[in-house]
């Protein structure tokens, strides 16, 4: 799985999937002090969205398959595509950030998108 932002509230995630037994967790943050703490407290992996293709990296992690289940927690609509973007068909994208304009958000129709 992969967390999308690792603040107070990724982090927490990311901590909470490890303790219920996720496998690999992909912590996805820009920040490198958040990076440093997500490492610290159960990403497996952390991916630097400055610094790397995030949609890449994610399937170079999972062998080409995509994610399970991605969790947005950032609430920014550049974040919640980026979680569509890297989950394999039939994924859970969950948003637990909050989106502060507007009524939609916009779902990309594929990763090329």
């Amino acid at each position: 799985m992969a967390v999308l932002a690792q603040g107070s509230v990724g982090l927490m995630t990311t901590v909470g999937a490890r303790l219920r037994g996720a496998g690999l967790v992909i912590g996805v943050e820009s920040v490198p002090d958040r990076q440093k703490l997500a490492r610290t407290y159960s990403a497996g992996e952390v991916v630097d969205l400055t610094s790397e293709d995030v949609v890449e990296r994610n399937l170079d992690l999972t062998r080409g398959t995509g994610i399970d289940t991605a969790i947005e927690a950032l609430g920014a609509d550049a974040t919640f595509q980026t979680a569509v973007k890297i989950t394999k068909p039939g994924s859970t994208v969950s948003n637990i950030g909050h989106f502060g304009e507007g009524e939609f958000a916009r779902i990309p129709r594929s990763s090329e998108a």
